[in-house]
């Protein structure tokens, strides 16, 4: 997540709309949107596919 999608998101948790649906007690763990652990799941697949070496694309 980039860091202005980051500023984006919380607005939009601070904003009176979320805060009316949700309520307010809700906060954001950083390190649960990046995404390398899909990205660590893609290098496993390649890896057992042999690598980069072989690609058709």
């Amino acid at each position: 997540i980039s860091v202005n999608g980051l500023r984006e998101l919380v607005a939009y948790i601070d904003s009176p709309t979320f805060k009316a649906v949700y309520g307010s007690h809700y906060y954001i763990i950083p390190k649960r949107l990046s995404q390398d652990i899909v990205e660590s799941f893609f290098s496993l697949q390649r890896q057992s596919c042999g690598g980069s070496s072989n690609m058709d694309t």
